[in-house]
């Protein structure tokens, strides 16, 4: 209907100088006498100028317009990119987490795979000296029993024979003992990284069997653990506890010492109202105060170069904050000590 509109002025404009011819414009019309006022000559450059501003206008509708439409068809065209941008950011971001948890299982089944391996050569050990004084006995035994076979035992020799035999058992029960407590506290660790629910745990004796079971790593070093441990029960999550005392040593034990120094790692509890606070240190070689904001960021490590992922102090944060509902702070002084002040809340202590 507006197009029609425009093309009808378009044309009563462009009709204008007809209507008008040169006999009529002048100022007395054709044909008509008397004393009539006189006509003013209508210019013929207005109806030009006011056709062509006519036609601007129109020029300018319809550019507009078209503006106009392309604007929505780019906003609809841009609506739709960014529905397709946020769905590929959430397919992303579901890859993205799939992928953080496979890593952090990854380091947990490595964490277990180390264990297993430290363990499975600490017990080999004690077997192994089982094993030489069950030999050792049997040997004492076959001398006894052609003795006998010849009527010549006599008291001296079944004296001796038992004084051995009495020692060389001593030695097996106790190797036996050591095999059986190392065997059991694995075990626990174990089990307490796949079990996911809250028990009751002791923290001295739960902490003190991580420290054992991590013998086989820390034999290899100059360092020693120290521990400030009182008789705290409390009801929490094992598993979580094992994270993070487990990565707090191996961090150190990587990062904290120079291979063959000596060093001391000090591991105390204490009561903070209804939260259980662990501060842990370490008098090693501290890290750099621009880098200290950066180690629980996941994948920040400064030994790549030693096979090392980075995740064990993101895993502990994760754990601790998502599992425990706690917080951690870390203090460093390069060249003295880092520590890290842990705070969680238990349901339980005592």
């Amino acid at each position: 209907m507006r197009r029609g509109h425009f093309i009808l002025s378009f044309f009563i404009l462009i009709s204008l100088p007809s209507l008008y011819g040169n006999e009529a414009l002048p100022g007395r019309p054709a044909g008509v006498s008397g004393n009539l006022p006189e006509v003013k000559e209508f210019p013929l450059w207005i109806i030009h100028a006011l056709l062509v501003l006519f036609l601007l206008l129109i020029v300018l509708i319809l550019y507009f317009r078209i503006h106009r439409k392309r604007l929505e068809l780019e906003k609809q065209a841009l609506a739709r990119k960014a529905e397709e941008l946020e769905t590929e950011l959430e397919i992303m971001s579901r890859q993205l987490e799939n992928t953080s948890e496979k890593l952090i299982h990854s380091e947990e089944q490595s964490l277990v795979s180390r264990l297993v391996t430290g363990i499975a050569h600490e017990v080999n050990t004690p077997m192994g000296v089982v094993l030489t004084s069950l030999t050792y006995n049997k040997e004492l035994l076959s001398d006894i029993e052609k003795l006998y076979a010849v009527n010549d035992l006599g008291a001296v020799d079944f004296d001796k024979f038992l004084k051995s035999s009495g020692e060389s058992l001593d030695i097996c029960l106790m190797n036996v003992h050591r095999a059986i407590e190392l065997i059991r506290n694995f075990k626990n660790i174990s089990a307490e990284q796949i079990r996911d629910d809250m028990c009751v745990v002791n923290l001295k004796d739960h902490t003190e069997n991580l420290i054992l079971a991590l013998y086989p790593e820390l034999k290899k070093t100059r360092i020693k653990v120290h521990t400030n441990l009182a008789d705290r029960i409390v009801q929490t999550y094992p598993g979580a506890l094992n994270h993070i005392i487990v990565n707090l040593i191996l961090n150190s034990l990587n990062h904290g010492f120079d291979p063959g120094e000596e060093g001391d790692i000090y591991i105390s509890f204490l009561k903070k109202g209804g939260d259980c606070r662990i501060l842990y240190s370490d008098n090693g070689k501290g890290i750099l105060r621009e880098n200290i904001h950066k180690i629980f960021d996941p994948f920040y490590t400064t030994g790549r170069e030693k096979g090392n992922t980075g995740l064990g102090l993101s895993i502990l944060k994760n754990v601790l904050t998502e599992k425990l509902n706690g917080r951690v702070q870390a203090r460093t002084e390069p060249g003295r000590y880092t520590c890290f002040d842990i705070t969680f809340p238990v349901h339980r202590i005592s």
